[in-house]
């Protein structure tokens, strides 16, 4: 009886402790579709409903070659005016998760890998800051950094 009581506190600790929160997963699934969108979809301000535009909005990129800043109304104008183009079928791979999360706002970490059809490989570090608006989660901040692995 012992042994049965242990088994199960142990299997519901290891269940408890890799278990996401319905709001992590609704996160991820958020930040997921954002990135895609973003390298498959030519409706870039179907790509904008994603994010909730706010006084607050920011967008920083540093790339290997380049460094941006955008606030949120200088985004969705270049989205809008498609000065960021899709790579066509480009394919993300994320990993690395860390979503702390309370009842309204946000932060989230992680890396991704992009590689399109011709074979460039980009890596980058992320994080999005998020909002939920109306019971939906909203992006409101990213910050991109692109690297070379070594």
């Amino acid at each position: 009886m012992k042994t049965t009581i242990a088994t199960f506190l142990l299997l519901a600790l290891t269940l408890v402790s890799f278990a996401q929160t319905k709001d992590e997963t609704a996160i991820r699934k958020v930040i997921e579709a954002e990135d895609v969108s973003f390298y498959t979809n030519k409706d870039r301000m179907a790509h904008v409903g994603y994010w909730h535009i706010t006084p607050y909005t920011r967008w920083w990129y540093s790339g290997l070659k380049s460094v941006e800043f955008l606030t949120g109304d200088q985004w969705k104008a270049d989205m809008a005016n498609n000065k960021f183009p899709p790579a066509d079928n480009a394919i993300c791979s994320f990993s690395d998760f860390v979503i702390k999360a309370n009842d309204k706002l946000a932060w989230v970490t992680y890396e991704k890998k992009t590689v399109t059809p011709e074979g460039k490989t980009e890596f980058t570090h992320e994080f999005r800051g998020m909002e939920k608006i109306s019971g939906v989660w909203k992006i409101i901040s990213a910050s991109v950094h692109e690297y070379q692995p070594k």
